[in-house]
């Protein structure tokens, strides 16, 4: 089965909020390809629909990809990581996070900017 489809049948279920928490647990304990893994769904999601996780939830994602950047365990998730602030930050639901974390997620950008020039430019833009 396609990684879309599951989303986009994924998303509208009424559990899909014990899913988006689990799946938060999950990437916030995970190593390795079980974190790439985790924030590849995440992207996918958020390539597929706007809203996924609650607000709260959300600072979670973004406290968890900041601290990630800052000591990232590959390229990969280092641009995994960005490229989920990205769709993170073209969501409906980022303008309740405006000001979240607004600073440390423009300095990593920065600092990201050197490796992925494209997908740090198109953050800043939209941060």
């Amino acid at each position: 089965m396609h990684p879309a489809y599951i989303v986009t049948r994924l998303c509208p279920h009424p559990n899909c909020n014990y899913f988006s928490e689990e799946l938060l647990q999950r990437l916030n304990k995970a190593i390795d390809q079980e974190f790439l893994d985790c924030i590849s769904l995440i992207n996918k999601i958020y390539e597929k629909v706007d809203e996924f996780f609650y607000t709260n939830d959300l600072k979670v994602l973004i406290d968890i990809i900041l601290r990630t950047l800052e000591d990232p365990p590959s390229e990969e998730a280092s641009e995994l990581c960005v490229q989920c602030l990205l769709l993170l930050s073209c969501s409906t639901s980022f303008p309740a996070l405006k000001d979240y974390r607004r600073e440390q997620c423009l300095e990593l950008v920065k600092q990201v900017a050197k490796n992925l020039p494209d997908l740090a430019s198109r953050c800043k833009e939209i941060i």
